[in-house]
């Protein structure tokens, strides 16, 4: 990407594909007033994120990913928090060191995707104050800490996946309030407790994951009563007590449990579905 791009001083929108494109993300982009949205794909990007690009306060969406793990060995600029127009950040497999990104205004948020990078530190709080977050994806990051229950704030939220990181604590109610939810994955963490009978409440939930945890107690029945629910996965926990499925279910992965009833005739009314695991668990 040549310096020179720094002199396009009416450019608004710009978008680079593809790994043929290398090199660093030049600093002088900073410069680029009235730039609104950058998406750069599958670039072979080499050097860190320049603080410049904090500079571009009509930014709006900055979305830099790639399909698998690498470049990028820097530290992402702490100075992000000041794209006081930034509704859309998306960053995705490449080595991005530091903490998570904080957002300026999380009130006009949209989008937050924050995966496969070495970003650290705990889940950010004040994404709790958006009133416009949609999707909310922060996964297969070195992160720690708990969910927060301020998450429940999120009224429009629909996709919520936070798999493969390395929270803790457990589940709060309060995520039944988050009306919206189609996508609720959490799987391949240390989350513990019981899973909340509120989020069986979730009437347009399609995604239920909660696999390798170390959830404990049995299912409630209210997810019995999802009816759009098409993919449920609960395997490699410590859930226990009768097996219970949505009639809407297409697949279903319950295995190394404790679940200790027999199967369901129930099971008869599955008429959608296309696979069921139950290994490894105390049914008979």
């Amino acid at each position: 990407i040549p310096t020179q791009i720094g002199n396009m001083k009416a450019l608004q929108f710009l978008y680079l594909f593809g790994e043929q494109i290398s090199g660093s993300i030049p600093s002088q982009m900073g410069n680029l007033e009235k730039l609104n949205i950058v998406l750069f794909y599958h670039l072979a990007l080499t050097s860190e994120i320049p603080s410049e690009l904090s500079l571009l306060q009509n930014l709006g969406k900055l979305d830099i990913q790639r399909p698998a793990n690498g470049g990028i060995p820097g530290n992402l600029p702490s100075e992000f928090y000041l794209l006081q127009s930034l509704t859309e950040l998306v960053l995705r497999n490449y080595k991005y060191k530091g903490d998570l990104p904080k957002i300026f205004n999380p009130t006009n948020l949209f989008l937050y995707s924050i995966a496969g990078t070495q970003l650290t530190g705990t889940v950010p709080i004040q994404l709790s104050q958006s009133t416009l977050l949609d999707r909310l994806e922060i996964y297969a990051n070195p992160i720690t800490g708990s969910l927060p229950s301020q998450y429940g704030l999120l009224q429009k939220v629909s996709t919520f996946i936070f798999r493969d990181d390395k929270l803790t604590g457990e589940i709060p109610t309060q995520y039944g309030l988050m009306t919206r939810l189609t996508q609720f994955r959490i799987g391949g963490n240390m989350i513990s407790g019981t899973f909340p009978s509120e989020l069986g409440l979730l009437t347009k939930l399609d995604w239920l994951t909660l696999d390798r945890n170390q959830i404990s107690g049995t299912l409630p029945s209210e997810i019995g009563k999802l009816t759009i629910l098409s993919s449920l996965d609960c395997s490699s926990n410590r859930f226990s007590g009768e097996l219970i499925f949505p009639n809407s279910v297409f697949d279903a992965n319950l295995d190394d449990n404790l679940f200790s009833s027999t199967i369901p005739s129930t099971i008869g009314l599955l008429t959608q579905v296309t696979l069921i695991t139950l290994n490894h668990n105390q049914l008979y």
